[in-house]
């Protein structure tokens, strides 16, 4: 019996929490093309709630990508909407 796990199954990441994170740091990279960075933000917001959402009932992980996905979404569709406020203040 040496070598085999018995009884031990696997635990996938959820791709859904990934993707939220990935779309999350690129939304921090475009943040100055605001359109994009807002775009990328709102769909990388909605993945991450539904990767929340899917990882209550399963076995997967990544409850942690989802939610820093879900916080770095918000935050970078905020700044552009700041920075426009700014702008019109400073300006």
């Amino acid at each position: 019996m040496t070598g085999r796990h018995v009884g031990i199954r696997a635990v996938k990441v959820n791709i859904k929490a990934v993707l939220s994170f990935v779309l999350a740091v690129l939304s921090l990279m475009f943040v100055y093309v605001s359109l994009v960075a807002m775009a990328l933000s709102i769909v990388g917001f909605v993945i991450g709630l539904f990767a929340l959402w899917e990882m209550r009932s399963s076995l997967h992980r990544g409850k942690g990508l989802a939610i820093a996905g879900v916080i770095i979404n918000a935050v970078s569709f905020m700044i552009p909407i700041v920075l426009v406020v700014l702008a019109y203040f400073v300006f």
